[in-house]
């Protein structure tokens, strides 16, 4: 967008409207030329969410570098999940996302600052604590008796009162 100018308006003097990707768990790419390119546009910024112990943001290691602004994030602290996490859950999309919704960063610990279904980390995974009622990888055909009830929240349906 940027590079072909396309974040400009046209038969305008209004100034450029400042374009931002937002990547998770995305892994090295580019060289120094790519990094010099990407900061010869002034408009264009980047953050990259990073979950600790995920390899893939770490890969390739030689010869590329990284243009983004860094969000560590750590599900680990996450007392929600059950432990130890597997390198291919840190990997997990509903992961991340669970872990930006309450990374405390420099203060540390786990709070999430953000209401968000707790449901979605076991979508496509089994990531969460046998306490909370929501079976794994529950994202298939009928959804295992999930439903998404009024406010937006998926619940498990107790067909036993049907």
């Amino acid at each position: 967008m940027v590079a072909n100018g396309v974040n400009k308006p046209s038969n305008s003097s209004r100034p450029a409207c400042p374009v931002t990707a937002i990547v998770f768990a995305c892994p090295h790419v580019g060289n120094t030329f790519f990094k010099s390119a990407y900061r010869s546009f002034k408009d264009l910024k980047s953050l990259h969410i990073k979950n600790f112990g995920d390899v893939v943001p770490l890969v390739p290691a030689l010869t590329y570098v990284d243009v983004h602004v860094q969000l560590s994030i750590n599900t680990g602290r996450s007392p929600y999940l059950t432990f130890p996490l597997l390198p291919p859950s840190l990997h997990n999309l509903e992961l991340y996302l669970h872990g930006v919704a309450g990374e405390q960063g420099n203060r540390g610990g786990f709070k999430l600052e953000v209401e968000r279904d707790l449901a979605l980390v076991n979508k496509g995974a089994d990531l969460l604590k046998d306490e909370y009622p929501v079976p794994a990888r529950w994202w298939v055909v009928q959804h295992k008796g999930m439903v998404k009830n009024d406010d937006g929240k998926w619940e498990l349906k107790d067909f036993k009162h049907i």
